[in-house]
């Protein structure tokens, strides 16, 4: 039985990386940091799990002020491939309003 958990659980965390939680953040004004090259947000969470695992250095960066502001939601991108890697490894770790979310923001096209 040990066995079985702890391959599972090995297997979980391999496919860590392609997990992407549903999330919608709503930006705390008071809490908006400007540096030269970056930004930090202070966030609510509305909905969903806000786990940080890194950084996406491959999309193109967006600019606060220009491409989103102060009353814009911020959304998971969710794919068809972290679809699957949540069914498969985080179905019994995500609640029912979370998987409702899920599909909430894959019906809409959020990506």
């Amino acid at each position: 039985m040990a066995y079985i958990y702890n391959l599972k659980e090995e297997k979980k965390r391999e496919a860590a990386d392609e997990a992407v939680f549903p999330c919608v953040l709503q930006i705390v004004p008071e809490y908006v940091v400007h540096n030269k090259n970056s930004i930090v947000l202070g966030v609510d969470v509305l909905e969903g799990i806000a786990k940080i695992v890194g950084c996406n250095h491959e999309e193109q960066q967006k600019m606060f002020g220009r491409h989103f502001d102060v009353e814009d939601e911020l959304v998971s991108h969710i794919s068809r491939r972290s679809i699957d890697v949540l069914k498969a490894y985080y179905r019994d770790d995500l609640s029912r309003d979370e998987w409702k979310l899920v599909v909430k923001l894959n019906l809409f096209k959020i990506q």
